[in-house]
């Protein structure tokens, strides 16, 4: 905090301190017209204690301000700017999309792929397992790779080229009536 601030703030505080004594004198001594203002002061050096220590307005208990809750404009700013989450594929889908993938490799290689990159296993343990030699089991998840890699790069470019026909539309889309030949000009 800045010192300049922190003397403001200790003399607020002090100056709370004194209401706070004066609203007790008042109240012994039956001063009932001067606690209303008293009162309201010990609330008012609240408020802006809060505002100096916190670096935000208090929230208010009434009015259309009460659930307003403090928040770094920076942030909203991001958050704001910022494209929304895809949403997650579900999983039914997700699992299509992986057996697609594994569609395309010969059994050695969808065997091969799937026990290293799948399981982890080791290109030797794979090697074992399918009775034949580890550099056999590299080439073949290496083409595997090669292959869902290839996919996905063609599967993109569809996807791509789908989205662009989808988006672009004819004037005759747009008019089809006829009658609307062109919207800015008034009848």
């Amino acid at each position: 905090m800045h010192e300049g601030l922190r003397d403001l703030l200790d003399e607020y505080c002090e100056s709370l301190a004194r209401v706070r004594k004066l609203i007790r004198r008042a109240k012994a001594n039956g001063w009932e017209a001067d606690l209303k203002t008293l009162y309201g002061m010990e609330k008012d050096l609240e408020w802006t204690i809060e505002y100096m220590v916190t670096g935000y307005p208090p929230l208010q208990s009434t009015g259309p301000y009460r659930r307003a809750v403090p928040v770094d404009p920076q942030k909203v700013l991001v958050w704001f700017s910022s494209p929304p989450p895809s949403p997650l594929l579900p999983v039914e889908q997700v699992r299509r999309k992986i057996l697609a993938a594994l569609d395309i490799l010969s059994p050695q290689e969808k065997e091969a792929y799937l026990m290293v990159v799948g399981e982890g296993l080791s290109y030797k343990e794979a090697a074992e397992i399918m009775g034949v030699k580890r550099a056999t089991v590299q080439s073949y998840v290496e083409r595997a790779k090669v292959k869902i890699s290839k996919r996905c790069a063609i599967q993109q470019k569809h996807k791509g080229e789908r989205e662009i026909a989808a988006a672009s539309t004819t004037r005759e889309e747009v008019f089809r009536d006829g009658n609307q030949e062109d919207t800015g000009r008034a009848n």
